[in-house]
């Protein structure tokens, strides 16, 4: 009899502890998608304001080390702010070399967390841009000119990080 009252005692506490372990998991998700996120835009917005400074981009400095292979990120005067966003995205998205990946890691073929995209899907079936992902995009039809950066880790519509960086030229 004392053995059954602590089977089912144990089972009980077993319960509990699972259902709360799925809450700690999906929080836990949340924050690393979240926490990418802010560092996507904080890098993005550094290397903008190193380009307003006059200074060089990593993704710049890259290309002057291998000019045949790399050309991201050139922040000489005649740069457009959609050239010099491009030229960064792009250098975050090929050379994932700042631990930009995607925190939820749930597409084996995307494996950068960094795209360059219209959106954040609420499907995590789209191709291209799946939860977890950080996606910018330029948008060129207002003026000034900003990027918009979003980035999902589910269906909910409160499931969504977003920032609108501006244009600091």
């Amino acid at each position: 009899m004392e053995l059954l009252v602590v089977v089912a005692i144990l089972g009980v506490l077993a319960a509990v502890g699972i259902v709360s372990f799925g809450g700690y998991l999906g929080s836990a998700k949340e924050n690393a998608v979240k926490t990418n996120f802010n560092s996507v835009t904080k890098y993005i917005e550094t290397e903008l304001m190193k380009c307003n400074l006059g200074m060089e981009t990593e993704a710049y400095l890259l290309s002057e080390a291998n000019k045949s292979k790399y050309n991201f990120g050139n922040c000489d005067c005649n740069s457009s702010f959609a050239q010099i966003f491009s030229g960064i995205l792009s250098y975050i998205h090929n050379f994932d070399e700042k631990g930009f990946s995607n925190p939820l890691n749930l597409d084996d073929i995307l494996k950068t967390g960094i795209n360059g995209n219209n959106g954040c899907p609420v499907d995590q079936g789209v191709s291209g841009a799946p939860w977890g992902r950080v996606n910018c995009h330029l948008n060129e039809n207002a003026n000034p000119q900003y990027i918009i950066c979003c980035s999902r880790w589910g269906e909910g519509d409160s499931d969504i990080i977003t920032k609108i960086i501006d244009n600091p030229y």
